[in-house]
């Protein structure tokens, strides 16, 4: 699937859509793929530039967000200098069939 948008006000760009189960296939360091708030990445050339080391490779096709938890990262998530290099990785959009909003308790 394929999704058009506007990247800003003077480009435009077309977004492909994967699964989570194509996301979850590119998990090795010469193939890393991950996935983060509905977008998709491709971070396969950051791996070696990752300040942290081969960490990111617990990234592998998986929830970044989760990942980020899951290890004692989660200033990640409202860290400029990772939010904005992500953005230079970004391959496409997860398809929205595929993943399920999480229950709320009532």
């Amino acid at each position: 699937m394929i999704v058009s948008g506007v990247r800003s006000s003077w480009e435009t760009f077309e977004t492909k859509s994967y699964t989570i189960n194509e996301v979850s296939k590119h998990n090795t360091k010469d193939n890393l793929w991950t996935y983060y708030k509905g977008k998709v990445y491709n971070i396969t050339k950051f791996v070696d530039k990752h300040p942290g080391g081969y960490i990111i490779l617990r990234a592998g096709g998986k929830n970044l967000e989760e990942v980020w938890k899951e290890n004692n990262m989660g200033w990640h998530d409202s860290n400029y200098l990772v939010q904005n290099t992500l953005k230079d990785y970004q391959i496409g959009i997860l398809n929205i069939e595929t993943f399920t909003l999480p229950n709320e308790s009532i």
